[in-house]
C-alpha cells in the first residue's frame, strides 16, 4: 500500500498551469466566478492566472510592450496546460473563437457557455464542433454561477489532467 499512497501523493502534488479567461467587467457575475476559480486553483497549488494578469506581465517583459493583446494571450495559451474560458462577454467570445481555431491550443481548452444561448454562429459552429470532438464544452444554468458547480468542474478537469500527466510519465497510458 505505501507505493499506491506515494503514487496518489505524486498525482495530487503536480501543479498544473492554467490560463483562465472570461469577462472582466465588474457588473458581470462570471467575473467574480473567474477570480474565485483562479484563487481556489492557486490555493490548491496550481499556477492559475487570468488573461489580464498574463497580458500585463508579458507586456512588462517585452520592453516597449507594443504588441497586440492577442500575441500575449497566444503566448500564455501556448504555455498553459489547460485553458478555461467563461464565454460570456465580447472579449471572451473572441478568445473562444481564436483559441478553438488553433489546434495546439484548442486541445487544452475547456469552455463554459450559458445553456440559454442556443443557435448562432459560434454556438452552433466552433463550440459545437469542440464539444463533439473534445467534449470540453460545459453548459451552465444562470444559477450555477452563484453555486460551486463551475469551479468544481474546473477542479475535476485539473485533477483528471494531473492523473493523465502521471500515467503518461509512468507509461501506463
Amino acid at each position: 500500500m505505501p507505493r499506491s499512497s506515494k503514487a496518489i501523493d505524486e498525482i495530487n502534488s503536480q501543479p498544473v498551469t492554467i490560463f483562465v479567461c472570461g469577462p472582466s467587467e465588474k457588473s458581470n457575475k462570471l467575473t467574480l466566478k473567474k477570480l474565485d476559480t483562479i484563487n481556489e486553483l492557486r490555493r490548491l497549488g496550481h499556477d492559475a492566472n487570468s488573461g489580464e494578469e498574463l497580458v500585463s506581465e508579458l507586456k512588462a517583459l517585452d520592453g516597449d510592450g507594443t504588441r497586440t493583446a492577442n500575441v500575449y494571450e497566444n503566448i500564455a495559451a501556448a504555455q498553459s496546460e489547460l485553458i478555461v474560458i467563461f464565454c460570456a462577454s465580447p472579449g471572451s467570445i473572441g478568445e473562444t473563437c481564436q483559441f478553438l481555431n488553433i489546434p495546439a491550443i484548442a486541445r487544452k481548452a475547456m469552455v463554459f457557455i450559458d445553456k440559454r444561448y442556443r443557435g448562432g454562429y459560434i454556438r452552433e459552429g466552433i463550440l459545437e464542433m469542440h464539444r463533439r470532438v473534445k467534449g470540453l464544452v460545459e453548459e451552465y444554468e444562470p444559477e450555477d454561477i452563484d453555486s460551486c458547480r463551475l469551479m468544481t468542474r474546473v477542479i475535476e478537469w485539473v485533477r483528471d489532467l494531473q492523473s493523465w500527466k502521471w500515467m503518461t510519465r509512468h507509461e501506463v497510458l
